[in-house]
């Protein structure tokens, strides 16, 4: 959890000068996690990921690029394995972390003032 500055960007019509809290999640493996997982889908996990082919090769971090199609392409198509599992280990961390989850998403801290009508597009020169 962190706090960062929002800069001013006219071109999408963000004035800046305020401050937002960002949670960052990074994907890893969890040795840990992955412990607890049936034999059979451990086993597998731990192979393809050590082979770097197969079904979970990328497991969590899965590839928008041709994860399971062969052929490449931008559309990311994940098996129900693959979907389950990453799901799993998400609600793992937030679970793990319910503490900070709840902070970030309770009560909203009150949004900048919005932008008087018109004032995108005279930015925009129209």
């Amino acid at each position: 959890e962190m706090e960062h500055n929002v800069l001013a960007n006219p071109f999408w019509g963000i004035k800046g000068g305020y401050k937002v809290r960002v949670c960052w999640v990074v994907l890893q493996r969890v040795p840990r996690w992955e412990a607890r997982l049936p034999d059979a889908l451990r086993a597998d996990v731990e192979r393809d990921c050590a082979a770097g082919t197969g079904e979970f090769r990328n497991f969590p971090n899965y590839s928008v690029y041709g994860q399971n199609d062969g052929n490449g392409g931008l559309d990311m198509h994940m098996t129900v394995r693959q979907t389950h599992l990453a799901s799993q280990l998400a609600t793992s961390y937030v679970l793990q972390h319910e503490a900070v989850f709840r902070r970030m998403l309770g009560p909203r801290a009150p949004e900048p003032a919005p932008d008087e009508p018109g004032d995108r597009l005279r930015r925009w020169g129209a």
